[in-house]
Formats: structure tokens, C-alpha cells, sequence
């Protein structure tokens, strides 16, 4: 599934699909976890900031 945020018009991929392991006695088994954690807090949501975008563009922004 593809879509576009409305905020900053970037365009994100997300997987609809169910992977189930080979070895199912691993399962259920917490795998997949994010690179960078980045937090939306109150504050973020009543000043209508996104934070994981912001970090997102300093990221790209620092990589060139």
C-alpha cells in the first residue's frame, strides 16, 4: 500500500503482507524495531508538529 502524508507531500510504502517465520517456536517474538525512535508528544500534537517527518528531513538533510 502506498500513500502520501498531507502534510509534507512525501510518499511512504507500508507492507499489507503477514511473514511467518520458518521456525514458528520463535514466534511470537518482537523483530522488528525502529532504527531511530522518535516520540510524538502532547505538545507535538497541539502545535500540529510531526515530529518523525522533521526527523526525517534532518536526516536526509545531513546524508547528502
Amino acid at each position: 500500500m502506498s500513500f502520501e502524508t498531507p502534510n509534507s507531500g512525501f510518499m511512504f510504502s507500508v507492507s499489507y503482507k503477514k511473514i511467518i517465520r520458518p521456525n514458528t517456536e520463535n514466534d511470537p517474538e518482537d523483530c522488528l524495531h525502529p532504527d531511530i525512535e522518535v516520540y510524538t508528544t502532547i505538545q507535538d500534537i497541539l502545535n500540529g508538529r510531526d515530529p518523525q517527518i522533521e526527523k526525517l528531513i534532518k536526516i536526509v538533510k545531513n546524508n547528502k
